[in-house]
């Protein structure tokens, strides 16, 4: 072999993956993915759909169970079966998740498979975490395992607990809050989103809610909800045309779930409810462009009195995963 290939590939090999979180691996790739499509709008609607019609061949449905072409729905949730465990203003939201990123098939699981902003789209990634959260803005983070992540826990103070916003004045009923969303999307409100469709013949309406409401399922960056909030969101996603829902699913430990299934920007989405509560229990979802496969577990959640304790009974707001 040439000396100077050798030496370049060796290079490859050895350069180190960025540590970043779950979180940072999606908006990034949002991020690319919203400047392709809006570079490409003027092609047309035709190119669009053959582009997904071979995105969907080369990566196939997410679990063998579905294909790209997702019927609409938006039949909404059935009614709950219990009220969402509440968190009073002495008590924590306490949630234990677990996320990963990986592209299953490649020879190795720390392959670099696509580069946006010069960084890896497609790690393996791990974290697995605890956080406890008080309405005071104080609580604990506790990292119990991670693999290329650089995520920092730690115990806050009144006010120090890392959070992106209050969301103290996010509405609790479902017609409310799905108003309120779609102000707070708008170019001029609080939260404002793209204008990009999800995908072709998809409502533009559909993905600002799905992006306005995805950013609180199990995101690090806001682990301030409570089981209520979620719950609402939750019953606002599953009214997404776009989304349909399956009321006989199980989730990724095999909790018995309602599933939303969608496709949008340029992902394969199925997110897990619980049937009882109506709180948020998983999340897959599988990109079409670099086929990366990402996974938000919550494997337990509810209120508690301490950060040292676990919610237990009718303080749980889930199914604890086996």
């Amino acid at each position: 072999m040439d000396e100077t290939t050798r030496l370049l590939k060796r290079a490859a090999s050895e350069v180190p993956l960025p540590a970043m979180t779950i979180d940072d691996v999606r908006r990034r790739r949002e991020r690319a993915h919203r400047r392709r499509r809006a570079g490409g709008a003027v092609v047309g609607i035709g190119v669009a759909m053959a582009l997904l019609a071979l995105a969907a061949t080369a990566f196939g449905p997410l679990a063998g169970e579905r294909s790209v072409d997702v019927p609409r729905g938006g039949a909404g949730l059935p009614p709950r079966a219990e009220t969402p465990v509440a968190i009073g203003p002495n008590t924590y939201s306490y949630e234990h998740l677990r996320y990963s990123a990986s592209c299953p098939g490649t020879p190795d699981e720390n392959t670099t498979v696509g580069v946006v902003d010069g960084l890896a789209v497609c790690p393996d990634t791990m974290l697995d975490l605890e956080s406890w959260w008080k309405a005071d803005g104080s609580g604990r983070i506790e990292k119990d395992a991670s693999r290329n992540d650089a995520f920092s826990d730690g115990t806050f103070g009144p006010g120090k607990f890392p959070t992106e916003g209050d969301l103290s004045a996010f509405p609790m009923d479902v017609q409310q809050l799905r108003v309120f969303l779609l102000e707070r999307s708008a170019p001029d409100g609080a939260s404002p989103r793209p204008d990009v469709t999800p995908s072709p013949g998809v409502d533009l309406g559909d993905g600002v809610l799905w992006n306005a409401i995805r950013d609180y399922l199990g995101s690090t960056q806001y682990l301030n909800t409570t089981p209520a909030l979620r719950s609402t969101m939750l019953e606002v996603l599953a009214t997404v045309p776009m989304v349909a829902v399956d009321g006989t699913a199980t989730d990724p430990v095999g909790r018995d779930a309602i599933a939303l299934r969608f496709v949008a920007y340029a992902e394969d989405v199925v997110v897990y409810v619980d049937p009882g509560s109506h709180d948020f229990l998983a999340m897959t979802t599988r990109s079409l462009d670099t086929g990366m496969v990402g996974q938000v577990i919550v494997l337990a959640a509810g209120a508690t009195s301490t950060t040292d304790t676990v919610p237990t009974g009718a303080d749980r707001s889930i199914p604890d995963a086996s």
